[in-house]
């Protein structure tokens, strides 16, 4: 633990009863997961956590209940299973009942459910921008507006998932950039509200949502051709952070594989262990009984092929990850990369 995560610990655990601290590298950045273990979320406590990483800025912090953390996991929840990868742990409370939330037989079971659920929640995305370019080459301005604005604010709730572990539950498209500025800096400057053309976008997208539906609703095609552009932005931009939390699961499975391979050393053949045991000066003489010899025997074999076992499960671990059927997302200009 470096000496400013080790700070950050102490200073939070003495104001809040904390189960579990993950701190986890994202790109130029360091995200730390705080999980608590109050049955609700301890919004009275935030300010003061606050306080505590504003003297470091280059830290993104989030604060859940353990309870939550657990139940996201179990969902698929790449947030939460790419911040409590094993090897991510800086603090562990005195009574809780693991060291660690997530084990590395869990992980790729867990990464499979993730991926698909990334694709569900990004194809209904593509989806909304598909009928959008419908609509519009029907000239039919309105209902492209509509669409548009499912398709941004389905693509921004996806992203909210992935890096915050939480979606920010509303209609404008404004409040989901604010939402996820800090922490995806690019996704949270797609619209730049100071500006005059780009108030005036998100002002006319946002009424899209009821105006559509329930009123009088105009907007210019050069100006839905723009909204197009900066969808087409926001989906590749979260498909990015998609795939940079994915693989980095995908290769911290594979650091644990190697280490726990290192650990092991290369098996010895079974029968050079039972020449070291019986061989002169072995553990059991010649001379030694018949019953000593089946129970030594007996212990070697059993121990050899817990040995085996337990290569072969991080074997299989490692043949599911990467015998998985690569799938393409089918949107102009974005494909999945392989697996």
């Amino acid at each position: 633990m470096n000496t400013e995560i080790s700070y950050i610990v102490h200073k939070v655990v003495a104001i809040m009863d904390v189960t579990y601290v993950y701190a986890f590298p994202i790109a130029e950045q360091t995200g730390v997961l705080i999980l608590t273990a109050a049955p609700n979320r301890p919004n009275k406590n935030l300010p003061s956590v606050s306080d505590i990483f504003a003297q470091y800025p280059e830290y993104r912090y989030r604060v859940y209940t353990e309870h939550t953390a657990r139940t996201q996991l179990e969902q698929g929840n790449l947030f939460f299973l790419h911040a409590c990868m094993p090897g991510h742990l800086q603090y562990c409370g005195p009574d809780t009942q693991a060291p660690e939330l997530l084990s590395a037989a869990q992980l790729q079971p867990l990464l499979s459910k993730a991926r698909s659920c990334f694709e569900r929640d990004y194809d209904k995305a593509v989806s909304f921008s598909r009928g959008a370019q419908f609509f519009l080459e029907a000239g039919q301005m309105p209902p492209t507006a509509f669409m548009l604005h499912q398709a941004f604010e389905l693509a921004y709730r996806a992203a909210e998932c992935l890096v915050m572990g939480r979606e920010k539950v509303c209609h404008r498209i404004g409040t989901h950039q604010q939402y996820i500025l800090a922490h995806v800096p690019q996704l949270g400057q797609v619209f730049a509200p100071e500006k005059e053309p780009d108030a005036t976008l998100l002002h006319l997208i946002d009424r899209a949502y009821h105006e559509v539906r329930y009123g009088a609703y105009e907007i210019r095609p050069e100006q839905l051709t723009v909204l197009q552009a900066k969808l087409d932005k926001v989906l590749a931009l979260t498909e990015k952070e998609f795939l940079l939390r994915y693989y980095a699961c995908k290769k911290g499975l594979e650091d644990m594989v190697q280490r726990q391979a290192q650990d092991c050393r290369p098996l010895p053949e079974l029968a050079e262990r039972f020449r070291a045991l019986l061989g002169t000066g072995g553990e059991l003489a010649p001379v030694a009984n018949e019953e000593d010899l089946r129970q030594a025997i007996h212990g070697m074999i059993k121990n050899y092929f817990a040995e085996v076992q337990g290569a072969m499960q991080l074997l299989d671990s490692l043949i599911a990850l990467y015998g998985e059927v690569d799938k393409t997302v089918d949107n102009p200009g974005l494909r999945y990369m392989p697996a």
